[in-house]
């Protein structure tokens, strides 16, 4: 059971470092001003993240497309 927990933990961890990174390069992005559309792709990326997490589905495909997006305009 212990290791089911770590492993929960430290899938959380990941998803919610991801959800930082997206916001943090949302925020950049934006104060930056340079282009609406990446701002609104970090968003959706952004969004999509969260909603995972809170959910607490096992939403693979969600996570997998939003994390090739954030890698993609990383």
């Amino acid at each position: 059971m212990l290791t089911d927990q770590t492993s929960l933990n430290k899938e959380l961890e990941l998803k919610l470092t991801r959800l930082y990174v997206a916001l943090t390069m949302t925020r950049n992005v934006a104060k930056l001003g340079l282009n609406p559309d990446s701002t609104i792709k970090l968003l959706n990326v952004a969004s999509e993240l969260l909603e995972e997490i809170l959910d607490n589905k096992d939403t693979e495909t969600a996570a997998t497309s939003a994390s090739n997006e954030l890698e993609l305009i990383m």
